[in-house]
């Protein structure tokens, strides 16, 4: 379990807790499980791995919320608004032309999911990973360009 833990670099005050409840889930599904060392290892990998995509998911609703209330109207003065929005436009003209249409879609028109799919043509189930990686190519333009997170919470 300590290698499966730092296999996942896990950080030690999460480590602790991430472990805690793979045993609580041990303990309430012990009657049902065969193996309960195979079983453990697995739902910590498991458990590891959501831990990560949880950690990532919120760097990305960071910039989703940065995005929203950027595109939602003044919260700061005129001047440093329409700079934030040039650089928000600078940043998005870089991504590729799928990229920038489901941001738009997404934000700029407020379109669902599906009707993202149904526009651009993709499964709905796609729109989201769509979503989030055009987020993460945004962020990727946005750090380059030197902005971060408090330049757009401002």
């Amino acid at each position: 379990m300590r290698r499966v833990l730092a296999r996942y670099q896990i950080p030690l005050e999460d480590a602790d807790d991430l472990l805690q409840e793979t045993l609580v889930a041990l303990v309430f599904k012990w009657d049902s499980i065969r193996n309960p060392e195979a079983w453990l290892l697995s739902t910590l990998r498991s458990r590891c791995s959501i831990y990560w995509r949880q950690k990532e998911e919120a760097v990305y609703e960071a910039v989703d919320t940065a995005i929203l209330d950027v595109l939602a109207g003044p919260q700061s003065p005129p001047q440093e608004q329409a700079d934030l929005r040039h650089d928000l436009n600078a940043a998005l003209s870089k991504l590729p032309r799928k990229y920038r249409d489901v941001l738009r879609l997404r934000y700029g028109l407020g379109h669902k999911s599906s009707e993202i799919a149904e526009e651009l043509g993709y499964e709905s189930t796609g729109v989201r990973k769509l979503t989030t990686q055009s987020l993460t190519l945004l962020t990727r333009e946005l750090r380059a360009a030197g902005l971060g997170r408090e330049d757009f919470l401002t």
